[in-house]
């Protein structure tokens, strides 16, 4: 919506120098058909300019309305997708992999969904790949070591002993 009133924005302050510049060159037109007694009639120079600055008017009145239709339909072709991109990116974030990412059928950016689903699916696979066995042996050994050396320990670092395994436990999952 902001990039389709920008670009109308714009649209209009250009369309007020158009009648201007015509009102202008009729003014300046006039102003030599006073001096001249013989030229044409002051009062066809005049309501010509009228006419012509009143049709341009409303051409610009419809050319601006059709940007603004054209430049909205085309914002939410690309601030769509990115939305929903930010919200995915949000969404993977907090650890949730199971949400795929589609736009619409005539959306910008149609492969960057593709790629994000790709990576996505990359990295779930990374997160819940098997640890080789020396790994889960070393992460065992690694565990009972933490367990064994916990009643020799003060009660603040028993707290320091008990998360460290908490988490060995689960990457060992």
């Amino acid at each position: 919506m902001r990039f389709a009133i920008y670009v109308c924005g714009w649209l209009i302050a250009i369309s007020f120098a158009y009648p201007w510049i015509i009102y202008m060159l009729f003014e300046y037109l006039a102003h030599y058909v006073r001096l001249d007694p013989m030229g044409p009639a002051l009062a066809n120079i005049e309501q010509t300019r009228k006419d012509v600055i009143s049709l341009l008017i409303a051409f610009s009145i419809v050319f601006i309305c059709l940007s603004f239709l054209v430049s909205l339909f085309i914002s939410h072709r690309i601030a769509g997708p990115l939305y929903k991109l930010q919200k995915h990116f949000s969404e993977l974030g907090k650890g949730n992999f199971d949400q795929e990412l589609h736009f619409r059928k005539k959306d910008y950016f149609t492969e960057l969904a593709n790629d994000y689903n790709d990576m996505v699916f990359s990295l779930k696979k990374l997160l819940h790949r098997e640890l080789p066995q020396k790994d889960k042996e070393s992460l065992s050994s690694s565990m009972n070591q933490i367990q064994e050396a916990m009643p020799h320990v003060t009660p603040a670092g028993r707290t320091y002993l008990e998360t460290a395994l908490a988490t060995l436990k689960e990457i060992g999952k």
